[in-house]
């Protein structure tokens, strides 16, 4: 999925390596227990704006996590996911293709509450062919989220150099 990458300004970077070689451990701590934060935060706000499928909550929504890995400051990397192979096509949309009608039919069923067998299959066919003539408009919760909270996180690090200082000024080493 397309991520926004999110920068820090040039003061905070530079706070940053200077207490990241004077308490390389305390700066990986705060760094890292805020970017749990920020990714627990990203995840909800994503979550909130996935649209709701057949699936329901255990869908596409579901399915998104986050992930905290690396165990130096040159390895610690965060990221917001889904491991559904669809996600990427709710989140761009899709290209005019000819979607088979039948994978159609249980959101036919679920989320306009069509019951009726002939009726579904009628319903799913038109579908289809409308994506085949105009594709699928993507959703954009990714991107949308991490572009609207990119200053957020940009303040929320800062907070973490500003707590490693802290510490360190108070005598932790």
């Amino acid at each position: 999925m397309g991520i926004s990458s999110l920068q820090l300004d040039t003061k905070q970077a530079k706070l940053y390596a200077k207490f990241l070689r004077k308490a390389p451990e305390i700066t990986r701590e705060e760094t890292k227990q805020e970017l749990t934060t920020i990714l627990l935060f990203l995840e909800r706000e994503i979550k909130e704006d996935t649209p709701v499928g057949v699936g329901g909550s255990a869908g596409l929504r579901g399915s998104i996590s986050h992930d905290l890995r690396g165990t130096t400051q040159d390895t610690l990397r965060g990221r917001v996911f889904s491991p559904l192979a669809h996600a990427q096509a709710v989140e761009y949309g899709t290209k005019p293709h000819l979607p088979p009608f039948t994978a159609l039919m249980d959101w036919v069923e679920a989320k306009l509450g069509i019951t009726d067998p002939d009726e579904v299959i009628g319903v799913s066919i038109a579908i289809a062919l409308k994506i085949k003539h105009h594709g699928t408009k993507g959703a954009h919760m990714f991107e949308n989220n991490f572009s609207k909270h990119q200053q957020r996180v940009t303040r929320q690090l800062g907070g973490s150099i500003d707590r490693a200082v802290a510490r360190w000024q108070a005598g932790e080493r």
